[in-house]
């Protein structure tokens, strides 16, 4: 140390490096003037000179030895003693031994209140994966079945989860359908309602347990919950489909009023279905209404016609045909081949033979005044002429004979209901006399003549002794001959048949007869085979070919009877016998893949996420035509050697199986199979498919997979996408998120308490290491104490051991022990510490 080493140099030797031993002054012996001070005293107050260049020159030595060394390391010439206390102020400095010791013991009561908090989010999930699995036990009484709590109905799915039919059309529209429970059934739970249980997540305290789901909704299918289905058949084969006969409805070769499946009428001579067969055809083609056309009586085969709308397969009417014709009058004048039938200008229907002799006519009694035409309206723009200023004087032979003197062709009278006061109106235009239509008010007075009322004619043929006559054939069932020149003309009966019809044949409907109207005028003839109809053909007038004149009526029939052999009906030509199937199913859905989730939603597959395995589904008595593998039909099989076939084959989707005569035919069938293709009814033939489960399955489920129809699919409530996991995975899915971010604090803790410890003991190795400095330093420090006491006694004797005692060294050793002991004491601080902390 260079304070020990200078401290008695001369003043031009304090900044030599030289030993103890050579730096010593020699004592000599010097008389002493009372006047001068004492060489003790003057030796002390040299002492205090060279104490004080000592310290000045011990802080220029210590700082410029500090600036030019590293820490840990002294070289010789250094100030042992203060690098030593400074190195070991940074270094407790450095480590912050105590605030790091705090910051441990937090973090350490921090990872044991997460770790608490772990522990207890374990067990919340050992009891819900323990709920989860008894939920879904079959042991679990409630699955499948709709319970009762309170006066509430739920239905709980296969995975044990509740669902509420929130109304009553709810129960009506789904209870008993689409593999839903019947209504009626249920499980009485003895428990009280809560309006919890309407929102999705409850706890119902049900042994055991159940949870809460959506709400029903109407229709929607049950079932299946926690599997996947695969769509391959229209309809539930356990389904009871009970075709409604609607009737027999006309069809149109032209414009079909329903669709053909196979051949039409237009394009085959025969039907290739049979009833059953269209049917089938329908169910697996979607269609709720099918019909046997043309059904033929030796081989029960016709045209199958499907449809989904009633309207249009009955848009042309029944189907009927005419089994008889109900004569209801004739003119009794058969066998006189060559007659014609005349509707007389006397108002008579008249039959002449080939000679032109009248055979027969009938009563024209009414039809007097022979020569009267009708009533017709008068207008200001008179219809006819008023004679005389329209005087009222004249009877109807006075206006007769003032029309003859006139030359006029018609006459009428006006303005009278006696017929001898009337306006005589004169005419020779039938045109302009009838141009404002027939009037209803004239009055027939005694004589049998009529007379015109107000603004009315009472018109007559001036010369000839006729006049107008339409015969019409009604609707009502009448054939009438009326004065008119039509039935818009009607000027009175004047003869009927008053008959009843019975049927209407469209054969001979008004628009097919001769003059394609259901009336003939005066002078119209009807020649053999002849006819006039009524308007919708129930009856009509025929000129037969033996001469008489009868009129018909017809009886019908239903254009469809009886399949031979069957209870069905099957159609006539051109004839649907329509019946209606209960259901319908929805075609786009066939070869759909999904999973059904807990709460009975559906999540359907990616089309591509299929694969068929070697396991089949089988449908008998079914063809699925076409799709042959090329070359890989083989007779003389068995059903267990075509599945190996089919199983070899990758192309191979299924196989249809031949019994028919003993053939056992194996055809092996392409990805155009069935539910792909059509499949059909055939006796003796059965179809086999390979069964289709997902290729990848979210986690939670399994890829077995059930197989199920169009309908089920359909109502299934949709989930939307296919999700990543299920079942108990996403039972616990938030309690295990939880565990996660505990875990994931937990790592956070240990990290930090890790890196505190390691920091904690990078202090201690370095506070240990600078104990081990401190000690040796010490140890050096002392025996250069030890040499330099030595060396002082050796050199100045007693007197110096006074100069000693009286002067500031004492203070410096004091200082020096202090360091000593303080070195000594913090040394053994962290010796403990590190002793404890081990």
């Amino acid at each position: 140390m260079s304070g020990i080493l200078n401290l008695f140099s001369s003043t031009n030797d304090l900044t030599k490096k030289n030993s103890i031993t050579n730096s010593a002054s020699d004592y000599t012996k010097t008389n002493i003037n009372v006047f001068k001070p004492t060489p003790g005293l003057s030796q002390g107050d040299k002492f205090k000179k060279y104490q004080k260049k000592i310290r000045q020159n011990l802080d220029k030595t210590v700082k410029t030895s500090n600036s030019k060394s590293k820490e840990g390391f002294s070289s010789k010439n250094t100030n042992t003693d203060f690098s030593l206390t400074k190195e070991t102020r940074n270094v407790l400095s450095e480590t912050n031994i105590i605030p790091e010791e705090r910051d441990i013991t937090f973090l350490q009561e921090q990872y044991k209140i997460t770790l608490d908090e772990y522990e207890n989010l374990l067990a919340k999930l050992s009891g819900a994966t323990s709920g989860y699995l008894n939920r879904v036990s079959p042991n679990n009484p409630y699955l499948g079945k709709n319970i009762k709590i309170g006066k509430e109905i739920m239905y709980v799915t296969q995975q044990g989860i509740a669902k509420w039919y929130p109304d009553f059309w709810a129960i009506y529209y789904t209870c008993g359908r689409n593999g839903c429970p019947p209504n009626g059934q249920f499980i009485d739970t003895n428990l009280q309602w809560s309006i919890n249980y309407e929102t999705p997540g409850a706890t119902i305290p049900t042994t055991p347990s159940l949870v809460t789901g959506t709400p029903m909704i109407q229709g929607q299918s049950c079932g299946n919950e926690g599997k996947n289905v695969y769509v391959n058949n229209m309809l539930d084969p356990n389904l009871q489909i009970t075709p409604f006969y609607h009737g027999c409805f006309q069809d149109s070769i032209t414009s079909p009023a329903m669709d053909y499946i196979g051949n039409t009428p237009l394009t085959s001579s025969s039907g290739t279905y049979n009833i059953d067969q269209c049917k089938q055809a329908a169910i697996d083609n979607g269609y709720n209404l099918y019909a046997l056309q043309n059904v033929d009586e030796n081989t029960s085969l016709g045209y199958c016609a499907v449809s989904n709308y009633m309207t249009n397969a009955a848009m042309y009417g029944l189907s009927m045909i005419p089994t008889a014709m109900v004569p209801l009058w004739s003119s009794g004048t058969s066998g006189q081949s060559g007659n014609v039938a005349v509707l007389t200008d006397q108002g008579a229907l008249a039959v002449y033979n080939s000679s032109g002799t009248s055979v027969f006519n009938t009563d024209y009694s009414k039809s007097q005044p022979s020569n009267y035409l009708g009533c017709y309206v008068d207008a200001p723009n008179r219809a006819m002429p008023l004679y005389n200023g329209g005087s009222q004087e004249y009877n109807n032979a006075q206006c007769q004979q003032i029309a003859q003197q006139n030359g006029a062709a018609f006459y009428g009278l006006q303005n009278s209901t006696s017929g001898t006061t009337a306006q005589c109106a004169i005419s020779s235009n039938w045109q302009l006399t009838s141009q404002y239509g027939k009037a209803g008010n004239c009055t027939q007075i005694g004589d049998g003549s009529y007379s015109g009322g107000g603004w009315s004619n009472a018109v007559y043929n001036t010369s000839l002794p006729q006049s107008n006559y339409f015969l019409a054939l009604q609707d009502d069932g009448n054939m009438v001959i009326c004065r008119g020149t039509s039935p818009l003309d009607n000027q009175g009966y004047i003869w009927a048949t008053g008959v009843k019809v019975q049927q209407a044949n469209p054969d001979y409907a008004a628009a097919k007869g001769k003059y394609g109207q259901n009336y003939i005028t005066q002078g119209s003839t009807l020649a053999a085979g002849d006819f006039i109809g009524s308007p919708s053909g129930n009856m009509a007038l025929i000129m037969q070919d033996d001469g008489n004149l009868v009129l018909y009526s017809f009886r019908f029939e239903t254009n469809c009877k009886k399949i031979k052999d069957s209870n069905m009906i099957g159609g006539g030509v051109g004839a649907n016998p329509v019946y209606e199937l209960n259901i319908a199913g929805t075609k786009s859905n066939m070869g759909k893949l999904a999973y059904i989730d807990q709460n009975a939603e559906l999540h359907a597959y990616p089309d591509d996420n299929k694969q068929s395995i070697n396991e089949y589904t089988s449908f008998m008595n079914m063809d699925s035509g076409g799709n042959d593998i090329p070359n890989a039909a083989s007779a003389n099989s068995t059903i267990e050697q075509c599945q190996a076939v089919c199983n070899d084959n990758t192309d191979c989707y299924g196989f249809v199986f031949d019994t028919r005569n003993g053939s056992n035919i194996c055809y092996p069938k392409n990805s155009g199979v069935y539910p792909v293709g059509d499949k059909q009814l055939l006796s003796g033939v059965n179809l086999f498919i390979k069964n289709v489960q997902p290729e990848f399955v979210p986690i939670g489920v399994s890829n077995n997979t059930n197989n199920s129809d169009t309908i089920t699919y359909q109502n299934y409530v949709n989930g939307g996408n296919i999700g990543n996991e299920y079942g108990l995975s996403n039972a616990t899915r938030l309690q295990k998120q939880e565990l996660t971010q505990l875990q994931n604090r937990l790592n956070l803790l240990g990290s930090q308490i890790k890196n505190q410890t390691n920091s904690f003991i990078k202090g201690d190795t370095m506070i240990n290491n600078q104990g081990v400095r401190n000690m040796v330093g010490l140890g050096s420090y002392l025996n250069e104490i030890d040499n330099t006491n030595n060396k002082i006694k050796a050199t100045t004797g007693g007197n110096l051991q006074n100069i000693l005692n009286d002067s500031d060294i004492v203070v410096l050793q004091q200082n020096y022990n202090y360091l000593f002991w303080s070195i000594l004491a913090a040394g053994t601080v962290l010796i403990s510490m590190n002793i404890i902390k081990k």
